[in-house]
Order: C-alpha cells, then sequence, then structure tokens
C-alpha cells in the first residue's frame, strides 16, 4: 500500500471538490497558505498524523485576513487505495486552534546591547 503524498491529496482533493460542483484551482505554488482555490472556498490540504495536531501556517490567515470565514482543513488520512478525509470548517477551525507565537531573536545581535552588572544595580537601589 502506498503512503498519501500531499501531491496525491491534492489530487483527491480537486477531484472531490468538482464532484461538489465547484471549480477548483490549485494555488499552493503562489505562497497563500493554502492549496486550493474552490468556488469561495480557500482550502488547507493535510496530511493526518497519529499525533492528531494540525499545524497552519501564520501566512494563510494573514492573506486570508476578512475572508477567513471561507477557510477550510481538508484532512486526509489512509493510503492511496483507501484514502479518507474530514473537512474542518471555519467554524470549528476558530473554536479550536491555539494560537502560538515565537519570536526568535539571534544571539549574534544581542551583543551589541550593554550588559548591566545585576548584583550592583540591585545593591544600589
Amino acid at each position: 500500500m502506498a503512503e498519501l503524498t500531499k501531491k496525491k491529496a491534492i489530487e483527491l482533493v480537486v477531484e472531490y471538490e468538482k464532484k461538489q460542483g465547484r471549480n477548483p484551482e490549485i494555488v499552493n505554488k503562489r505562497k497563500f497558505g493554502y492549496n486550493i482555490k474552490s468556488g469561495d472556498r480557500f482550502i488547507d490540504v493535510k496530511i493526518g498524523s497519529k499525533r492528531g495536531d494540525l499545524l497552519v501556517s501564520f501566512t494563510a490567515f494573514k492573506n486570508l485576513g476578512k475572508s477567513i470565514s471561507n477557510y477550510y482543513i481538508y484532512v486526509l488520512k489512509g493510503d492511496e487505495e483507501k484514502p479518507r478525509m474530514q473537512i474542518l470548517e471555519p467554524e470549528f477551525i476558530l473554536q479550536n486552534f491555539n494560537l502560538l507565537t515565537l519570536i526568535n531573536i539571534k544571539a549574534n545581535s544581542t551583543k551589541k546591547i550593554p550588559e548591566l552588572d545585576l548584583k550592583s544595580e540591585i545593591s544600589s537601589s
């Protein structure tokens, strides 16, 4: 059994969307943060994992802006012979996301900032 690849998953979603009467267009090379534009849907295709958590790019949220209410995540599981899919609708996504924000400050850049002698700073107060 061949493992489901992202490319194959996108192809399957395109087929599904056509069967639903929509006109899907693959847009993942344009770096919108989602893979398919289908009618008024912005679809992010994910391969499901055993862990279950899904990581969504900040780019998708930033680019969608007010159109976030049309953002869907299609989660594909299984293999090429027996693929399964869950459709996460916008309302579900917005109710169940956990925003994790990380900021990376490069260590070399802090060398220019003077260091305080903390012991003397504390005792002089």
